[in-house]
């Protein structure tokens, strides 16, 4: 029951962080910082550079439930493979690459590894 409050509160959390994101305030408040901006040239903008975020935000939280037995390989297998063939996107790319520093080490071993194993 714990881990299962734990895990609401963490999705509402989440919810509400990325709902204050999008609002018209946020976004024109934080395109003032030079900082900012550039992480949302990687995108096309602060709303692809959000839902970019938000994406890699699940699947480090799926990946932490499977890493834990929360959920079984056959469902993780699945979420593998959206998450490779998302990395394949140029603006997750580069997204990734200027933000994984803040992902866990484990996360970022998994995902960099989808870009040696997706030579076609």
């Amino acid at each position: 029951m714990f881990i299962q409050n734990m895990q609401q509160a963490y999705a509402s959390t989440t919810q509400a962080l990325f709902s204050m994101f999008n609002s018209k305030e946020y976004l024109e408040m934080s395109q003032e910082s030079s900082v900012v901006s550039q992480y949302y040239s990687l995108a096309g903008g602060p709303r692809q550079y959000y839902i970019i975020i938000q994406t890699f935000d699940m699947f480090e939280y799926l990946f932490r439930l499977y890493k834990t037995k929360m959920i079984d390989e056959e469902q993780w297998l699945r979420w593998e493979a959206t998450a490779k063939s998302m990395i394949t996107i140029p603006k997750f790319k580069r997204v990734w690459d200027k933000t994984k520093d803040s992902r866990s080490h484990e996360f970022i071993k998994l995902i960099d590894s989808f870009g040696t194993s997706q030579k076609s």
